[in-house]
């Protein structure tokens, strides 16, 4: 199927969808069979009905369609199938996610555009910087309750791990925002 990966929360999209022949191989085409999408996520789906367009289907999303899949985080997923139907009979014709990302001019209040590994990173340095200023008690004991933390040579580690995924985060964002790789030495010799 040919939904985008990727929209924004209050952008209108289309795309076009072929006819597909199922794994027992009957030809599902949009002569006898009528295409649907259900997205489904953290708020209240959208259904959207394609339209036929030759033997396939063009489906449509629109402006306020995609503005109800927005929502305050800096990516929501919402997971989508399509399908055909006709009389007593539905195929399913494909599933996947779909990364829908925030109307900025939408959102009231903050806004905190970090990744989850971005936001979990700042923790680790956080609770670190605690423990080396003073809260360095690793387990404790009152009546019957007990707690115990984490070694800091465990944060640490994991500091490293996040510290990894989000320069490799960053890094796949600048080349998608056509910036270069920073991973990428050119070099000229004379």
């Amino acid at each position: 199927m040919n939904i985008p990966p990727t929209l924004a929360a209050g952008d209108s999209s289309h795309w076009s969808d072929p006819s597909f022949r199922t794994g027992d191989g009957r030809s599902i085409t949009s002569a006898d069979y009528t295409l649907s999408y259900s997205l489904r996520g953290a708020l209240a789906g959208v259904d959207l009905a394609a339209a036929a367009n030759g033997g396939g289907w063009v489906t449509s999303i629109t402006t306020a369609q995609s503005a109800a899949l927005n929502t305050a985080a800096s990516n929501a997923i919402w997971y989508w199938q399509a399908y055909a139907t006709k009389a007593g009979e539905r195929v399913l014709a494909g599933e996947g996610t779909l990364n829908v990302k925030p109307n900025f001019a939408a959102l009231t209040g903050v806004f905190d555009g970090r990744t989850q590994e971005e936001k979990d990173l700042d923790a680790v340095k956080a609770e670190i910087s605690n423990r080396v200023t003073g809260g360095a008690t690793l387990e404790y004991s009152i009546g019957s309750r007990n707690l115990k933390k984490e070694p800091i040579a465990a944060l640490v580690a994991l500091q490293d791990r996040l510290g990894m995924v989000v320069n490799r985060q960053k890094a796949a964002q600048r080349i998608a925002n056509g910036q270069g790789n920073p991973g990428k030495v050119l070099v000229r010799f004379r």
